[in-house]
């Protein structure tokens, strides 16, 4: 009673109030605190189930294989892409350990440990392994194993191995191997900070070097042939500071001691404007450069003796544009190269030309070969040529262009003017021959019954004709005698004389045969050679070559006979004669002989002059008795430049003094 009282006296109910208040302050915080915590914990537990389940969802969409694994490695979990890759149900993964469906003993070394997989596509990746499906199929994988924590922070609670199927990634990367072993391409890759240059796998090979890591720039370079060295690092430097890209081409030496060519491509990685890294590729051309030097070494052979022959080549494309000409095609032409090639054959001939070519063209561009011939203008004159076209074609036969090959045959022209003119000289002179030697027989007949019939008939008027008769047979004689000469078949009697002596004794017997308006000039030299011939037939030659040249110049005018020294090769005659000789020329003054003429003065019996001027047989004797003698005559007349008759004799190596003796 006395507590009661005390506890609702007005002091102690105060307190009781107080306290009252007190506990349901706390009781109302607890609350409100439970509350909240409680909230709290909800919100958190949504936020999980949100996580979780965009977890779930992003597993579950992701295109790489998860599996979570327990302590022992067992699958408590697959999502449906690790399904699909090993080729399983999800629910049939669940407790299978996960070695028996990725194996990656199969890519590690000898501690166990797994090794790095190398790409020619990078230079290295991540760990590697080997996938085995439910089929029995395997394929290659990438994959990374996460340890998760247990309770309390321990590890062991389980992992989550993540794996993606690197299949395609596989036969890339063998693809560009296969490429890069037949291409003899490599990769290569120089880390400006670190100073490490990584090859790929490629590199050693070409280099017929073994895998190794850790190679140092300096033992690169030092295999470099020293002429590329400093251009090589001078087109680093080059890319380093400005980012351009470089290519060059360097020699280097093999590990076995081979010489190799490379080519190599410099790209700069840049960060900030300043360079980080250095990489390209590396290819071994050496059977590339080989070929190309033989090939330069093929065509420089073959310019140097497509510009030493004498015949004129040159290509034209099928666009008409010439491409090529050798030495002797811009000669004549007289043209600088850079003139001609690259040049559209329009620009190259006149205009009249090549519409005359064009026919031509067209046809050797349709895989024709033609052969033409014509004049053509070669070093300043107009000279015979044969121009040959022949197409080159491709496999199918189309004309890429043709080839040009242009011969002057000016000089085979005059050689068969030559042998036409001999043949026919010849055979006019056996023609001459037998005529001059059946003719002389009867001859001989008439000359001897004339001498009969003289001492037989005496009456002046008979022995006046007998008289004609024998002076006609004695002129048929000396016909005869001409006629014998030309065909060779005259006996001679040679004799070793010496120009100048015989000429001086000569000189009035010469002139007597010109006219007193006619000057005659002998020059012989000094030092003639001797030579060996019949001196009456050399008096009658020189005396025929006299009387027409005097005949050459009715007005008056000028004969100069000159003797010298001559040493033939072989191109000075048509007989195309060849060593030591004694050429006695007669030049006039005169009006020329026509070309058409000229061709014909040695035949016998033609002639300009009149019926009673001449018989044709003094050239015809003059031709015979030097060609009988061992050498040949030569003319040369232009109208209005006069003519030269050049009589060749053979040098006599038989002392004049002693044929003298012998004789």
């Amino acid at each position: 009673m006395t507590l009661l009282q005390g506890l609702f006296a007005p002091p102690g109910l105060f307190g009781l109030l107080i306290g009252i208040v007190l506990a349901l302050a706390v009781g109302a915080g607890s609350f409100w605190y439970v509350r909240e915590q409680r909230a709290a914990l909800l919100r958190r537990q949504r936020e999980l189930a949100a996580t979780a389940r965009r977890n779930q969802l992003l597993v579950e969409a992701s295109g790489e294989g998860v599996l979570e694994l327990d302590a022992t490695g067992a699958v408590r979990y697959a999502n449906p892409a690790a399904a699909r890759a090993l080729g399983y149900e999800v629910n049939e993964l669940i407790g299978i350990d996960y070695r028996v469906l990725i194996n990656a003993r199969e890519t590690t070394d000898s501690t166990g440990r797994p090794q790095k997989v190398r790409y020619v596509t990078d230079i290295a990746r991540e760990v590697g392994a080997i996938l085995k499906r439910k089929d029995g199929q395997r394929r290659p994988i990438e994959y990374r194993v996460v340890p998760m924590s247990a309770q309390g922070g321990g590890v062991g609670a389980g992992a989550v191995l993540t794996f993606s199927d690197v299949t395609d990634r596989v036969r890339l990367d063998t693809l560009v191997r296969d490429m890069q072993r037949t291409a003899r391409v490599g990769g290569w890759e120089y880390d400006l900070a670190t100073k490490r240059l990584t090859w790929t796998d490629m590199g050693f090979a070409a280099q017929e070097l073994p895998l190794r890591p850790g190679m140092s720039v300096d033992d690169v370079l030092k295999n470099f042939h020293a002429d590329d060295r400093e251009r090589l690092l001078k087109a680093a430097h080059t890319v380093k500071e400005t980012g351009q890209l470089a290519q060059l081409e360097v020699r280097t030496s093999l590990a076995t001691g081979r010489e190799m060519w490379i080519r190599i491509i410099i790209k700069g990685e840049r960060r900030d404007n300043v360079a980080v890294r250095l990489r390209g590729t590396f290819q071994d051309v050496t059977d590339r450069i080989q070929a190309e030097r033989q090939v330069r070494e093929t065509r420089d052979f073959y310019e140097l003796t497509l510009d030493a022959m004498p015949v004129l080549v040159a290509y034209i494309n099928s666009n008409l544009v010439l491409t090529y000409a050798n030495a002797a095609l811009l000669q004549a032409m007289r043209k600088p190269r850079e003139r001609v090639i690259g040049k559209h054959l329009k620009e190259v001939i006149s205009s009249d030309r090549f519409v005359e070519f064009m026919d031509d063209v067209d046809a050797v561009l349709r895989g024709e070969s033609r052969v033409r011939t014509g004049v053509n203008f070669f070093e300043g004159r107009m000279r015979d040529a044969q121009v040959n076209l022949v197409p080159q074609l491709d496999a199918s036969g189309r004309a890429l262009g043709f080839f040009t090959i242009l011969f002057d045959i000016s000089e085979l022209k005059r050689l068969e003017q030559r042998l036409v003119q001999a043949q026919k000289m010849e055979a006019i002179g056996q023609l001459t021959g037998g005529i001059a030697h059946d003719f002389n027989n009867m001859l001989m007949v008439v000359s001897g019954h004339a001498q009969s019939l003289k001492t037989r008939i005496k009456t002046p008027r008979d022995v006046r004709a007998i008289d004609a008769i024998e002076l006609a047979a004695r002129r048929g004689e000396r016909l005869t005698r001409q006629l014998l000469a030309f065909s060779r078949r005259q006996a001679l009697n040679p004799s070793v004389v010496r120009l100048d002596e015989r000429l001086d004794a000569f000189r009035d017997v010469l002139e007597s045969s010109a006219r007193g308006n006619i000057e005659l000039v002998i020059d012989v030299a000094s030092n003639i050679w001797p030579v060996s011939i019949d001196v009456p037939e050399l008096e009658l030659a020189m005396v025929n070559i006299v009387v027409n040249a005097r005949d050459a110049m009715p007005d008056g005018g000028r004969i100069e006979i000159k003797a010298e020294n001559v040493r033939l090769l072989g191109g000075e005659t048509a007989e195309e004669l060849k060593g030591d000789f004694v050429a006695l020329s007669v030049n006039d003054s005169g009006g020329g002989i026509p070309a058409e003429i000229l061709s014909r003065v040695f035949e016998p019996f033609f002639t300009t002059k009149q019926v009673d001027k001449g018989t044709g047989l003094g050239l015809s004797q003059v031709y015979g008795f030097t060609r009988q003698s061992g050498g040949t005559t030569a003319i040369i007349s232009r109208p209005g430049s006069g003519t030269t008759v050049t009589i060749y004799l053979p040098r006599s190596l038989v002392d004049r003094d002693a044929s003298r003796g012998d004789a």
